[in-house]
């Protein structure tokens, strides 16, 4: 009866915790924001607020006025939005809305000022964060004792511990005589008993048959690597990485990286890898990825479209992205381990080397990719900007 007791009131503790801690924090109690700063709205509310900073810097070109739109903002967000949003304009044929941010970004440099919180409003957050910890733990601490007692009880006992203890609940029964059983006259040993039993001949041992050998697999043939064309003199790496997309991210995970100078004083560019067309409504079969290098100092973005085998045979996906491509032509590959391209801008080149691609399991045979990894060396041309009568008086 205790165990069952035990358990009913570790039972109402947990729905308790749980009702309580849903029906007030949830719908009697729930947080409300109020009096947010720009950079606590959701994405696309701060997206909107940076490209009308941007345009009015654009026009007035007053940095005075620029900070003070921006001014709590952290600049640590404003690093990594800026060259996001840039990128997205770019894909999007947005030039003007690229090239005003880019002169923002320019002019902001690392002078952005951090926020001041509000302690009140920060004190309140910790708390209520505190609160939620501490009603995770209870609830956790609550599961598993129901867990260790239902265990318990359920665990079964030996016939033996059962008779023994109901004898020991028992009133006014004392030890039941033990009496030795009955001796039964062994019979007398016969002879046939007694002798050695017979030994039967052993069968000669058939030899063994050999086991067959053991045919090893063949390891998977390795793709050899197209080297890339020597480099041209006067360019410096910049950046050496690995850009990847696993299928579980985002639907519009963007794995992008940006082009800045020791010390972050000087933005060059971004470039990145993203999905471009899926083989399904869900999107969760991707077969076309788009790989771009964004140069400040040039016009147009550089994109290379990345095609599975399946989507390379489809003829109707390649005129899409050439239809889709801002000058109405399209770099298109066909995804192969092993593989190599490059892009290049008037002040940046980039070499690209496709190391691993998985294919998914949920589509036909190399249809749609699971992961896609690219190794990337990025350089720059340190000769860009620079007038040729320039250049030929260095050389």
């Amino acid at each position: 009866m205790s165990d069952r007791k035990n358990l009913v009131l570790a039972a109402v503790f947990v729905a308790g915790l749980l009702v309580g801690w849903l029906v007030l924090g949830w719908l009697l109690f729930p947080v409300h924001w109020v009096n947010v700063d720009p950079w606590e709205m959701r994405p696309s509310a701060r997206a909107t607020y940076l490209d009308l900073v941007a345009e009015d810097y654009a026009i007035h070109q007053d940095k005075s006025r620029l900070e003070a739109l921006l001014m709590g903002w952290p600049s640590a967000d404003l690093a990594e939005s800026l060259p996001r949003l840039i990128t997205y304009h770019q894909r999007h044929g947005q030039v003007e809305q690229a090239r005003a941010l880019g002169m923002m970004m320019g002019a902001l440099g690392t002078e952005v000022s951090h926020p001041v919180r509000k302690k009140g409003s920060a004190l309140w957050k910790w708390i209520f964060s505190l609160i939620e910890v501490l009603l995770l733990t209870l609830l956790f601490v609550g599961v598993l004792y129901v867990v260790w007692r239902v265990k318990k009880s359920m665990e079964a006992r030996t016939p033996v511990e059962q008779r023994e203890e109901a004898g020991q609940k028992a009133v006014g029964v004392g030890p039941m005589p033990t009496s030795s059983p009955a001796r039964v006259p062994e019979a007398p040993a016969s002879p046939e008993t007694t002798s050695s039993p017979a030994r039967v001949p052993e069968a000669p041992a058939s030899p063994q048959a050999a086991p067959p050998p053991v045919q090893v697999p063949e390891a998977p043939a390795i793709p050899e690597i197209t080297p890339p064309p020597a480099l041209k003199p006067g360019r410096q790496l910049l950046d050496r990485t690995v850009l990847e997309f696993h299928v579980g991210d985002e639907v519009d995970y963007t794995d992008s990286r940006d082009l800045v100078s020791e010390g972050r004083k000087e933005f060059f560019g971004n470039y990145g890898i993203a999905p471009e067309e899926w083989l399904d409504k869900r999107q969760e079969l991707p077969w076309v990825f788009s790989v771009w290098l964004f140069d400040k100092l040039d016009i147009n973005t550089k994109t290379v479209f990345l095609l599975t085998p399946g989507a390379w045979k489809n003829e109707d996906v390649r005129n899409a992205l050439v239809k889709s491509s801002d000058q109405g032509e399209a770099q298109m590959l066909e995804i192969k381990p092993g593989s190599s391209f490059a892009l290049e801008t008037s002040g940046l080149y980039m070499r690209c080397v496709v190391s691993q691609v998985d294919y998914s399991s949920k589509a036909d045979p190399e249809m749609a990719v699971s992961e896609i990894r690219l190794d990337v060396d990025v350089y720059r041309n340190t000769g860009a900007g620079i007038p040729s009568f320039l250049r030929n008086a260095r050389k």
